[in-house]
């Protein structure tokens, strides 16, 4: 069985240790192959997070009239946090008294710790240097929310 994106950002990571920076770190990875994985497309390495770019979305498709994320997407994310043992939190894109009218986009977590950001625009999962969750097939998995 391959290694999944994630697999793959880890062990180039371990195998350099502390002697390259994130932005360093972020050059290596995407000059190592391959860094597109069930649609998703590394961006960035940052403070234990991977960045990817996500295929582009119809926001009628995330978003209620008043901002908060459809039931269609929080029903796909339960199945998948539910296998995950993840907490789902709903969080507002930024933060104001006002929540009206203001986007919300998914948080993950293990415990107390954010392992998951799901948002239309992008997706960041943490790659720690022990996983804290399964990691071969979860790009696939979290595909679905971007179909």
């Amino acid at each position: 069985m391959s290694k999944s994106l994630l697999q793959t950002i880890r062990v180039i990571r371990e195998s350099v240790g502390t002697s390259l920076n994130d932005a360093e770190l972020t050059a290596l990875i995407k000059g190592s192959g391959d860094v597109l994985e069930s649609g998703f497309r590394f961006l960035t390495f940052y403070n234990n997070f991977a960045l990817f770019d996500v295929p582009k979305q119809d926001l009628s498709k995330w978003y209620r009239e008043d901002g908060w994320l459809s039931e269609r997407k929080e029903e796909i994310l339960g199945v998948i946090a539910g296998q995950l043992r993840l907490e789902i939190g709903e969080p507002p894109d930024c933060p104001k008294l006002d929540l009206s009218a203001t986007h919300h986009h998914f948080e993950l977590y293990s415990g107390t710790r954010k392992v998951i950001i799901v948002h239309p625009k992008f997706l960041k999962v943490i790659v720690p240097d022990i996983p804290i969750i399964p990691e071969q097939d979860l790009l696939s998995q979290l595909s679905s929310l971007y179909e």
